[in-house]
């Protein structure tokens, strides 16, 4: 009685941003791109990395788009996400390839030209 967890109210360790649409949710959302200076010049291509999870037990899903206020996103490869599988959509630093002999996976990639 009386104990509070320490941890209960913290967010992953992960460089980016998460978000859910429906059984659908998105883990670590951030874009990578080589810098020269504090900030990515307009016009400028960078990749957009992220994890989409689906959480339905019996339904796949598609990846068919994905918008954004800063520029322009191309899609290319497979979208398909699963029943209870994921979609690695971009390559993050230090891993090659989707963890395929330990979950579901399938790959993508998208690129964002940045606009703004």
């Amino acid at each position: 009685a009386g104990q509070v967890s320490q941890t209960a109210t913290q967010e992953p360790a992960v460089n980016g941003t998460s978000g859910k649409a429906g059984p659908i949710v998105l883990r670590n959302i951030h874009i990578s791109a080589d810098q020269t200076s504090d900030y990515i010049r307009p016009g400028a291509e960078a990749e957009l990395i992220f994890v989409a999870a689906n959480d339905s037990a019996d339904v796949n899903d598609k990846l068919v788009s994905v918008t954004s206020d800063v520029g322009t996103v191309t899609l290319t490869g497979g979208g398909e996400i699963p029943a209870n599988g994921v979609l690695v959509v971009g390559s993050p630093d230090g891993q090659d390839t989707a963890l395929s002999a330990i979950e579901p996976a399938d790959a993508a990639e998208a690129q964002l030209e940045l606009t703004k």
